[in-house]
């Protein structure tokens, strides 16, 4: 055995002893794409302990290749070890908690409100409550919200390509940074928005 994997066994007989004395545990889900558009969910256990937070990441475990978006009931799949759905999902979920002994001590499961995931807890066997991430449900409604409005959306467009511009043309950048030497201004860089982040928006247009 090398030293890493013996450093991974001794973590996790310390973390195991630490699950099994939490009274309750909540997990957090989450499912991200890599480069090569493998998909993941990563499971996230967590718990209170004398008025303190824990939380400690159980497992990352190759589910699919898929396209995971951020708009709700909006993913794309395709195939891979199994289909990114909710059923192949809660059948992931379900085996890190098993894996943990943490069956009957999930007291709720919180993920984003893609229609794959929101109803992964009621699906499997542990009869836990689903929770949508609140953080997803605002950056859905901000983007609701600047969608519907036309006028907006040209303001947003307009300064993205402005953005996009400069992000790719080396010689725009020198005379931008030129002309605020010139200028005597701070040098900041442009910020492009990103869909996943509301307040992206905000700081491209500021």
């Amino acid at each position: 055995m090398t030293q890493l994997h013996l450093m991974y066994e001794q973590k996790k007989d310390s973390l195991n002893k630490e699950l099994q004395d939490a009274y309750s545990v909540a997990l957090t889900t989450d499912c991200w794409t890599s480069m090569s558009q493998e998909g993941y969910m990563t499971v996230t256990c967590h718990f209170i302990r004398d008025w303190k937070h824990h939380a400690f990441v159980l497992d990352t475990a190759l589910v699919a290749s898929f396209h995971h978006s951020d708009d709700e009931d909006q993913e794309e799949e395709t195939q891979g070890p199994q289909r990114h759905t909710a059923q192949a999902l809660s059948n992931q979920l379900e085996e890190v908690v098993n894996q943990w002994g943490l069956s009957g001590k999930v007291s709720a499961v919180v993920h984003d409100n893609a229609s794959n995931t929101k109803d992964i807890g009621t699906l499997s066997n542990m009869e836990v409550s689903d929770v949508g991430c609140a953080a997803h449900t605002l950056q859905l409604s901000v983007n609701k919200g600047l969608d519907c409005n036309s006028r907006i959306k040209t303001v947003i467009g307009g300064a993205k390509r402005l953005v996009g511009h400069f992000e790719h043309s080396n010689v725009a950048t020198k005379a931008l940074e030129s002309k605020q030497r010139q200028m005597d201004t701070p040098k900041h860089r442009l910020i492009s928005s990103c869909k996943t982040r509301w307040n992206s928006v905000f700081e491209m247009l500021q």
